[in-house]
């Protein structure tokens, strides 16, 4: 059985992480961070059910994948 694991990146990571393991039932399996800083690396939690689910700091350089799978560049933020 294939496996999709979804890499989110938050502005507030911690908050998200707060909410997943507050309201719904995540508990946290790896949490790596920069303590100067403060931004998440890399932060992965495990839902009840067994899923899991990775969140990092948001990075507006990183590209995504269009619904065709094709890696596309963030579109710049409007000012």
């Amino acid at each position: 059985m294939d496996t999709l694991t979804p890499s989110l990146g938050y502005r507030d990571p911690r908050a998200a992480s707060r909410f997943l393991v507050d309201a719904l039932g995540f508990t946290h399996v790896r949490w790596y961070d920069d303590r100067v800083t403060g931004e998440v690396h890399h932060a992965e939690l495990r839902a009840p059910h067994g899923a899991v689910v990775h969140l990092t700091t948001e990075d507006p350089d990183t590209a995504y994948a269009d619904a065709d799978g094709q890696w596309r560049p963030v579109p710049p933020a409007e000012a």
